[in-house]
This record gives C-alpha cells, sequence and structure tokens, in this order.
C-alpha cells in the first residue's frame, strides 16, 4: 500500500518537474514550492531516522531546480526503503518521537507520517497547477488512476 503511494508521488514529482522545466521563463514561485516538497520529505525522514539537526533545515528553502533535484535523489531511496518496509512489515503502534520546527516534542505514527508525505506532495504540486495555468501553460495530469493505468 505505502510503496505503491511511493512510487506515485516520485511519479508526479518527476511529471511536475518536467513541466517546470520546460517553461519559459521560469516560475519561481512554482520551483519554491516545488522545492519544498522535497524539503519537507527531508525533514520527515530526518525525523524518523531520528537525527536531532531537522530543526536547523528551512521550510521554504530558496534553490534552483537543480538543487531540488539533487533534495530528491538525496531523499528518494531512504524513503523508498521506509516505505518498502512498512508495506512487508506494518506497524500501526510505531510511533516517531521528534521536536517540530519550533523545538516542541512531538509523537507520531510513521504510518501517519508516511501518509502525511503523500498528501503534502499532492497538495503543493495542485498549487503548482494552478501556478502554471496562471502563466498559461497546461499542468501534466498526475491523478492516481493515470499512474495506475501507466502501470498497466
Amino acid at each position: 500500500m505505502f510503496l505503491r503511494r511511493f512510487q506515485y508521488d516520485a511519479w508526479a514529482n518527476q511529471r511536475f518537474l518536467a513541466s517546470l522545466q520546460s517553461v519559459a521563463p521560469a516560475l519561481p514561485a512554482a520551483e519554491l514550492l516545488y522545492a519544498h516538497i522535497h524539503q519537507a520529505q527531508r525533514i520527515w525522514l530526518w525525523r524518523i531516522l531520528g537525527n536531532e539537526k531537522v530543526h536547523q533545515l528551512e521550510r521554504f528553502p530558496k534553490m534552483t531546480l537543480v538543487e531540488a533535484v539533487a533534495l530528491r535523489d538525496e531523499v528518494t531511496a531512504p524513503l523508498h526503503d521506509i516505505a518498502q518496509d512498512y508495506s512487508r512489515k506494518p506497524d500501526p503502534t510505531r510511533i516517531i518521537h521528534f521536536h517540530d520546527l519550533q523545538g516542541n516534542p512531538q509523537a507520531d505514527r510513521l504510518e501517519d507520517i508516511l501518509d502525511q508525505l503523500f498528501t503534502h506532495g499532492a497538495y503543493h504540486r495542485a498549487q503548482i497547477a494552478v501556478l502554471l495555468r496562471q502563466a498559461g501553460h497546461t499542468p501534466p495530469n498526475t491523478d492516481y488512476i493515470a499512474f495506475c493505468r501507466q502501470l498497466k
């Protein structure tokens, strides 16, 4: 279940990346949102792994698309492994303890964190789609069913 959602999320992000790379002139607000999607993935990954330096990360980093792709590449494999492991051995009682970006202690189920990652990306891809349309471009179709159909 989570592995397929992860694969869908990566597919949808790649389609939006291709759209953003083809847009001229660039859309800085859309690029910021695209980078934020992957920064949020890094934040959650670090929380899952227990990295105490997570508070040093900015939620909306200013980076180029090339830097955002490097960030995506950095977090993709470990998040894939986490999703794959959880899909094989689901444990709804697994709790991740961490401090949020304001330093407040938090505790969330890993299952909920994985769902957060998928829904968060979809939310910001929709914002990018609006920005693309406002600039006269057609955003990519990233409906989940389109992803499923291309798997056939």
